[in-house]
């Protein structure tokens, strides 16, 4: 590259204005060596960090009064059964440990604890310290190499330019100066470098006269005379940077010109040339042919032509007319370029003031769209046809919806309220927080995508400025400048104001949004309060949830809310409550919604156990309408979780779309979780209702029904029975067909009464605590047979098959009361024959590890669902019906579950309540006995 020669004052010494310009070109270079050290040092930094502690040793290990480091991470030593592990902490992070081993009698105490912490707390501050000291060590002197390596460009940079034009040494003999070609003297006495910023880029060699040694004072003058050398050099070199800077400042200037003036060209649409006749002013028409041509001149502005004048209709013009000539064009071009900056300065005046004006306009909006609407006035609409601003309203897909337009044909109500998404306009998912994009003609924009052409070539628009409105982190709309008719030519520098105003209107929005949400967020909470509030004050579940849905949709302003409770046994999520006379009837329908349903939202938020939230229903694929709410546009599902449990979904809709938030997931997360722990409080309180007046019911039958089986009644009918076993018998005479007959009834029903006191009674000493097992060793096949022998003549009356399964384990030995064992399978057999019209009784054991399950398996009426627990409790059976028809008290099966329950087992009923499908009973025992007595 050349040097351009530097323009001294005529003395030959620099002017003030040269030195004011060398000093910046200084300062300007010292910026930039800081700047790439900086630069460079980061570079350095970032490819050594994963080498930061490459030289420490992983660790070190003290025992008998030595310190040895170790390759690898100690355990504890096999003889020490007294560990004690503290971490290694700094900045939150576990970098080691601390192990300190004890032999097994040793005791930690809690000083001791304390105390190995306080050194683990010491040991990590101190490493933390000196790995932040070898950073810093390492980060200085790879500053210093990037200052070196700088200076060594620089001047490397500098030479290649200057190589072929000077000597890059020079020789003195004590008689002249003479240019030195060579690299260094054969045999220099003296060799001082010449370095600047410790970057060596040349050398002094000294030659000293054989007569005349050097003396200490000489070699310090040389190496005086060697640091001025370098300040010198330095000094040049930076001066002819300033010149090169100046002269590519010209340049620059020259090229900001020519763009300034073709800019402003390219805006103007008026005549850009006249011609004057001596009589008048014309436009000048470029096809218009001139005649005896006797001067052309270009119009010059700072050195860039920017027109030119012509002067025709003679042939020969004079020196005088030449000089004339060129003062006007002279003129000209001042009075021209003073022309364009005045009409400039005061277009960019009337800029500005419609910026300030749109300023404060968006300053003072109340909500987002009366800020795009600002915006969108307050935008210039020179040569543009129509504007159009759109707010983001969702994510996925990004959606937008347009809240502000101004078309030059009167169309605004054709456009406003419209929505488009990313599918429609990919090019919005490409473009940046900050960067402006432009499409002058789209007809020919390669770089913009088919898709987004196509939907503004179906709009009418033939180009377009895009301007984001966006925070620094977050996209919230966009501003269209659209034109119609015909192609705009738009600049950044034309549309960077408005690029501005727009990242404006951006703060003003963000900040109306946090002021909303703020607001919104008090009053969420406020109503979380009143709603929870109303939830702990019922008892009854089904005005709980009622009076939840009916406040949460007044004071969240909703436009629906109901809840779906869980029902575990069927998997499915039964629709609870609803607000208002639509969740009454939707409610009255049974709406139900299987868990497992993949195409719902309130089913996935129990299966996810976290909130769900669709902000846009219209574009969810999975979203199934309910025709009881068309206008539904954003819901949020939310799991009422108590216990650890989801007992139901808490699902809240909106009619505008972009409704909820993550805040507010976390808002009815919370009003979820404290209606759950209310309604589940107002469940144990009904339950707890019912359960005492069961309770006292149930005391006051048995104290009824105890006050009447007495042993009075016991004894009279021991004593009738007696007789009749003597009269059958035939001890007293003998007897007719028919007084056997009616003597046979009068002993079957009196021991079937006696059964029916004996189970009274046995429930009664089991309440009492009083019942006792007699545990023994015995094969369980063996009473399963014995029960099947006792209860097959009744089975076989019924005409019923009961038998043993063949694949029931036969070899089981228990520890039991054989005798109640014997009362409870009698009982569930009996149970079974007595609800089984046709069929079979089947009975199967097996074993499970330390345990054994038999069960009872009949194809009788079945036991409804909701009524499979009620037959263990005490007097209850399937229904009054049956009761009459088969008689009993319902004892048998309440006596045989607490008989079970005291051997440490459990007795249960499985039935899906259909007839002929029947009931299985299971009785679940431990091999050894685990006797609960109550």
């Amino acid at each position: 590259s050349e040097v351009a020669p530097s323009q001294s004052s005529p003395t030959g010494s620099p002017t003030v204005r040269e030195i004011d310009s060398l000093l910046l070109r200084i300062r300007s270079l010292e910026a930039q060596i800081e700047e790439g050290e900086q630069r460079a040092a980061a570079q350095k930094e970032k490819r050594r960090a994963p080498m930061l502690y490459e030289r420490e040793e992983v660790g070190y290990a003290f025992s008998s009064g030595q310190l040895t480091p170790l390759e690898e991470p100690a355990a504890p030593a096999q003889h020490f059964s007294n560990v004690i592990t503290t971490p290694l902490t700094t900045s939150g992070e576990t970098i080691g440990e601390i192990q300190v081993n004890l032999p097994a009698e040793h005791t930690w105490t809690i000083e001791e604890t304390n105390l190995a912490n306080a050194i683990a707390q010491q040991a990590s501050l101190q490493i933390q310290n000196l790995r932040l000291l070898a950073a810093a060590e390492r980060a200085r002197a790879e500053a210093q190499d990037a200052n070196r390596e700088f200076t060594r460009q620089n001047w490397e940079a500098f030479m290649d330019g200057i190589r072929n034009h000077e000597q890059i040494g020079y020789i003195y003999d004590q008689n002249s100066v003479a240019p030195f070609a060579q690299t260094a003297p054969a045999q220099p006495d003296i060799q001082e470098n010449i370095s600047i910023l410790g970057q060596n880029i040349g050398s002094l060699f000294l030659t000293a006269d054989p007569t005349r040694p050097l003396t200490h004072t000489d070699k310090e003058m040389i190496t005086s005379v060697a640091r001025q050398i370098s300040q010198q050099v330095e000094n040049l070199r930076l001066l002819a940077e300033a010149s090169r800077a100046r002269a590519n400042a010209e340049e620059a200037t020259r090229r900001l010109s020519r763009q300034n003036w073709q800019s402003y060209l390219d805006q103007k649409e008026t005549t850009t040339g006249f011609a004057y006749d001596l009589t008048k002013v014309t436009a000048y028409k470029e096809t218009q042919a001139l005649q005896d041509i006797a001067l052309e001149q270009p119009l010059m502005v700072r050195g860039e032509a920017i027109g030119q004048i012509t002067v025709a209709g003679l042939k020969t013009i004079s020196p005088e007319e030449l000089e004339l000539a060129n003062d006007i064009i002279e003129q000209v071009n001042i009075n021209i370029e003073n022309l364009r900056l005045a009409e400039q300065t005061q277009s960019a005046l009337t800029v500005t003031e419609n910026l300030y004006a749109a300023s404060r306009a968006i300053t003072d909006t109340h909500n987002e769209i009366e800020t795009m609407k600002a915006l969108v006035k307050y935008i210039d609409r020179t040569g543009i046809d129509r504007i159009v601003a759109a707010i983001k309203t969702s994510n996925s897909p990004v959606t937008a919806q347009v809240v502000a337009i101004w078309d030059r044909d009167g169309r605004e109500s054709q456009f406003l309220g419209n929505h488009f998404t990313d599918k429609q306009i990919p090019l919005i998912l490409q473009m940046g927080l900050t960067q402006a994009t432009l499409i002058n003609d789209f007809d020919n924009a390669p770089h913009i995508d088919p898709v987004t052409q196509k939907t503004f070539k179906m709009l009418g628009v033939t180009s377009a400025a895009i301007l984001p409105i966006s925070t620094s982190s977050e996209l919230l709309g966009w501003v269209f400048l659209e034109t119609t008719s015909k192609p705009k030519k738009f600049t950044t520098e034309s549309v960077q104001p408005y690029i501005n105003l727009s990242g404006q209107a951006a703060t003003i929005i963000q900040s109306l949004r946090l002021l909303n949400q703020a607001q919104k967020h008090a009053n969420q909470i406020e109503t979380v309060a009143t709603v929870s509030t109303a939830a702990s004050t019922a008892l009854d579940p089904n005005e709980l949830l009622q009076s939840v849905v009916n406040l949460t949709k007044e004071r969240f302003n909703l436009y629906h809310t109901h809840i779906y409770l869980t029902d575990e046994s069927w998997n499915t999520l039964f629709l609870a409550a609803g607000a208002g006379e639509i969740g009454r009837q939707m409610v009255m329908t049974g709406n139900a919604i299987p868990i497992n349903a993949e195409k719902s939202l309130v089913a996935r938020a129990s299966r996810e156990r976290t909130a769900m939230i669709v902000n846009d229903v219209r574009t969810e694929p999975d979203f199934l309408p309910n025709p009881y709410l068309p206008d539904t546009r954003s819901e949020m599902a939310v799991p009422m979780i108590s216990s650890d449990k989801v007992i139901g979904v808490f699902d809240v809709q909106a009619d505008t779309t972009g409704y909820f938030s993550q805040e507010d997931a976390n808002i009815y997360t919370t009003l979820a979780l404290q209606v759950a722990v209310a309604l589940q409080n107002a469940r144990l309180y009904q339950d707890q209702s019912a359960t005492v007046a069961q309770l006292r019911e149930l005391d006051r039958l048995k104290s009824s029904f105890l006050a009447n089986m007495s042993h009075e009644l016991r004894t009279p009918l021991n004593s009738i029975l007696g007789f009749a076993d003597v009269m059958l018998e035939e001890l007293d005479g003998p007897l007719t067909d028919n007084m056997q007959n009616d003597l046979g009834l009068i002993y079957k029903n009196g021991q079937h009464l006696l059964h029916l006191i004996n189970d009274v009674l046995d429930m009664a000493k089991i309440e009492s605590g009083k019942m006792n097992l007699n545990i023994e060793k015995f094969n369980l096949q063996e009473i399963i047979e014995e029960v099947t022998s006792i209860t097959a003549p009744l089975a076989s009356e019924k005409n019923l098959a009961l038998y043993i399964e063949p694949d029931s384990d036969h070899e089981v030995e228990i520890n039991a009361d054989k005798i109640r064992l014997r009362q409870v399978m009698i009982n569930l057999i009996n149970n079974s024959i007595k609800f089984t019209e046709k069929g079979n009784i089947s009975i199967h054991v097996a074993r499970e590890e330390n345990n054994v399950l038999i069960s009872v398996k009949d194809t009788g009426l079945g036991i409804p669902v909701n009524l499979l627990e009620s037959v263990f409790q005490e007097f209850t059976q399937v229904d009054t019906s049956t009761t009459r028809k088969v008689g009993g008290t319902g004892l048998g099966l309440p006596i045989s579950r607490r008989l079970i329950q005291m051997h440490g087992g459990s007795l249960w009923a499985e039935s899906s309540g259909v007839e002929g499908e029947g009931a299985i009973f299971y009785v679940f025992l431990p091999i050894e006995a685990k006797i609960n007595e109550e």
